[in-house]
């Protein structure tokens, strides 16, 4: 059994400590067991001190080793009284999909990296779009970033004459983040922008690991990585020259810290308004699980940042923004719809009207918002993320992008409780996102793997809700080690 070393000064500070730096094993394990029986803990707080207070080390003690581990198998002082769940072992099939998953997810989309930069992978991006009304605000056009005219015109001019042009819908505070890189040739820019792309998903990588510690610990520290860079999502967002990458960046900041102070974490989300159509359904339901400082916050941050883009751009072009946006709504172009992941393109591929749609739609919101009333604002946040995943009515695969973050969480915490049925499900969604590589024709199919993964959100919420309500109040239900993968 490998365990790691955890500082005593650690456990100290969570108050489970109070004698010496000598402490021995025995009394850490009192100490652990005391916190139990006296605090009434979600089932989630109780297995994130397990973590840190189960991950003893075992070498500063070794006299203490027998006794440790009679206190963890002797069924009488531990499972009789509640305070542990027998841990189950490690399915073989576990650990082999851990490993084959994020290999395959790699391996099937290195073809696609192959033509990174090239001239065909350039212009048919979607950073032209970002890059042009950028290099308007430069050269002193800023009143006309939505002018498609003149969009037009300064693609021709700066990047290529292919009519390949596409309206700016982005608020114009986001073009002013892009001045940097108009100052570049627009294959430079690609380029550069693809790297900081790689940079951000490094940073969300940093900020999510003490967040998935079952998951790292199940196998090779290049798991949870290979499975961000693998989701087809998150490669085809970076490749597209997309900005998707601050959306999810944004969000994961939001999840760190939306306990503690619900006000900033409205501010944060208020700073992915470039993506609007996304982020409205996580506020309408914040907004039914009166989240008031959550919507609060937002609705501060956004109407500072329109102030900017007023600021950018002067009062009519925002006027002629609404006015594109009003008119785009409107627009049903099949080859577009074909390319959109949500139920209005699987609704409309498939003949289907506006009213089953809506009535589909709706139903979505009211299961998220009667499951949602149950569990902790963390949670909350993910089943937010999963209905904004479905419900928009424009949405995209790179959007998709911040589908990893639910993902990755439920995967986590289905081994840290040893329900490996819903730890493997969520597979299903990463490696179907995959086969988009081969055909991109049919996205709209992707809404069927959304759809797929909030319903195992759903039932894997109501059936650990139902599991904890039995529990007795203020004892844990799990206790695992998660770094144990050889039992």
């Amino acid at each position: 059994m490998h365990l790691v070393v955890i500082k005593t000064v650690r456990l100290r500070r969570l108050g489970l400590l109070r004698t010496s730096t000598r402490t021995s094993a025995c009394q850490i394990w009192e100490g652990v067991f005391t916190w139990y029986q006296e605090e009434s803990l979600e089932p989630t707080r109780r297995i994130r001190l397990y973590t840190v207070t189960t991950l003893l080390s075992i070498q500063t003690c070794p006299q203490d080793r027998f006794a440790v581990l009679c206190r963890l198998t002797r069924p009488r002082t531990l499972v009789n009284r509640g305070w542990m769940s027998t841990p189950k072992p490690i399915p073989y099939w576990v650990l082999a999909l851990a490993m084959a998953v994020p290999a395959i997810l790699v391996g099937v989309e290195i073809p696609t990296w192959f033509f990174f930069g090239s001239q065909s992978v350039r212009l048919q991006s979607d950073l032209r779009v970002l890059y042009t009304p950028a290099y308007m605000m430069r050269s002193g056009q800023r009143k006309d970033i939505y002018d498609f005219s003149a969009i037009r015109r300064n693609q021709a001019t700066r990047i290529a004459s292919d009519n390949g042009a596409l309206p700016f819908l982005h608020p114009a505070y986001e073009a002013a983040l892009f001045l940097p890189l108009s100052f570049l040739p627009y294959r430079m820019a690609y380029v550069g922008w693809a790297l900081v792309n790689l940079a951000v998903l490094g940073l969300i990588y940093f900020l999510l690991r003490d967040s998935l510690p079952y998951l790292s610990s199940i196998g090779p520290r290049w798991i949870v990585p290979a499975l961000l860079i693998g989701f087809m999502p998150v490669a085809f967002a970076i490749l597209e020259g997309q900005d998707s990458m601050f959306l999810l960046l944004i969000l994961v900041l939001v999840y760190r810290r939306i306990e503690s102070n619900e006000l900033q974490t409205g501010m944060l989300l208020g700073l992915g308004s470039f993506r609007f159509q996304v982020i409205l359904p996580i506020i309408v339901l914040f907004l039914l699980w009166r989240g008031f400082k959550v919507v609060g916050g937002w609705i501060a941050s956004s109407a500072i940042l329109w102030g900017v883009s007023v600021a950018l751009t002067g009062i009519r072009a925002q006027m002629q923004y609404l006015e594109l946006l009003h008119q785009m709504s409107g627009f049903s172009f099949k080859l577009l719809l074909d390319r959109m992941p949500n139920l209005r393109g699987l609704f409309t591929a498939y003949g289907l009207g506006v009213v089953p749609l809506t009535l589909v739609s709706i139903s979505v919101f009211l299961v998220a918002a009667i499951i949602g009333t149950q569990e902790s604002v963390r949670q909350r946040l993910l089943l937010a993320v999963c209905v904004a995943a479905i419900v928009p009515w424009y949405l995209f695969m790179h959007d998709l992008s911040l589908l990893v973050l639910p993902i990755l969480l439920a995967i986590n915490e289905a081994i840290a409780r040893r329900d490996w049925a819903f730890a493997a499900l969520p597979s299903i969604v990463l490696l179907g996102f995959a086969v988009f590589w081969f055909s991109r024709s049919r996205l709209y199919l992707g809404a069927l793997l959304t759809v797929f993964f909030f319903v195992t959100e759903v039932a894997r919420l109501w059936r650990w809700g139902r599991r904890d309500k039995g529990a007795p109040k203020g004892r844990s239900l799990i206790i695992s080690t998660p770094l144990d993968t050889s039992l």
